[in-house]
């Protein structure tokens, strides 16, 4: 079962709607010779194909397996630092822009530290993000554009990672339940193969959402870029989300904040649970600065 992080879990309850689909059974030509005597009724029917698989989770059909996907996604990232850059754009129909979003995480090796920058602009509020995790603890920094800080501590899993699932959506965009079509095509980046794969979605969170994966051989998703449809100012607009895994093995482990010490005097802890400052705006709840610290996708 694939192992997902507290974090993400305590922010969305969603009853999803498995959707039962059924695939035509290969048949023969439909003709049939007349005998004088019944035939007797073959038994056994045509082998399917064999699709060999590309990638974990994947063969030529497209994603086979999503959890395997994940699981091959993780474990390339386990043992080894990492860091993650993300840019999120919001634009109306006419293609003027709404929000704009870029952050970035630095993973440094398993068992240190992880470290998370964001800054936004446009109408919505903080602009500016920070997170810190250790030893099982996320701690958050969100500041807003009149100049207020609130600080909220998470209790989080030390198996899981910020980050590891790029701007959060990762588990929810490959989940079996929610995709609808996926395609694989094979590709050489400097003499090595890597596998785009285009898709998409429809589930209640991430219903009508396309995306593009460059997936390496050994399940590594290294660039993903995700569209959904979304809202801003009350009026329909366009999320586009990318992606990129830098870095990997090779980035260090980042500084720890000065703002660290000053979070944890202000917040408590309940394992599982988010405790936050106040007083703090009223549009702001403790699980919407954990999406922030795991998420740049929902404007």
């Amino acid at each position: 079962m694939r192992w997902r992080s507290l974090v993400v879990v305590a922010l969305v309850v969603v009853a999803l709607v498995v959707l039962a689909g059924c695939n035509g059974a290969l048949g023969g030509d439909g003709e049939s010779t007349a005998t004088v005597t019944p035939a007797a009724v073959p038994t056994d029917r045509p082998t399917a194909t064999a699709h060999p698989a590309l990638a974990p989770g994947l063969t030529r059909r497209g994603i086979e397996d999503p959890d395997a996907l994940l699981a091959a996604h993780a474990d390339a990232l386990e043992d080894r630092s990492f860091t993650t850059r993300s840019n999120t754009t919001v634009e109306f129909a006419n293609g003027s822009v709404a929000t704009r979003g870029t952050s970035a995480t630095y993973a440094g090796p398993s068992g240190e530290a992880v470290r998370l920058v964001l800054d936004r602009n446009g109408t919505d509020e903080p602009s500016h993000i920070e997170a810190w995790q250790r030893d099982g603890e996320l701690l958050v920094n969100r500041t807003y554009t009149n100049g207020t800080t609130s600080y909220d501590r998470i209790a989080v899993g030390s198996q899981q990672r910020v980050g590891t699932y790029g701007a959060g959506s990762l588990e929810y965009l490959l989940d079996s339940t929610s995709l609808a079509g996926t395609s694989v095509a094979e590709r050489a980046h400097n003499g090595t193969p890597v596998y785009v794969v285009r898709g998409r979605t429809e589930s209640q969170l991430m219903d009508g959402t396309t995306f593009r994966l460059v997936v390496g051989p050994n399940g590594l998703i290294q660039r993903y870029r995700v569209m959904r449809a979304t809202f801003a100012d009350n009026e329909s607009a366009t999320a586009t989300t990318v992606v990129t895994y830098d870095d990997v093995g090779t980035t260090p482990s980042p500084e720890r904040p000065a703002w660290v010490d000053t979070a944890r005097n202000r917040t408590t802890t309940v394992p599982g649970a988010v405790t936050t400052t106040a007083p703090r705006p009223t549009d702001s709840t403790a699980t919407e600065a954990a999406t922030a610290a795991e998420s740049t996708t929902n404007p």
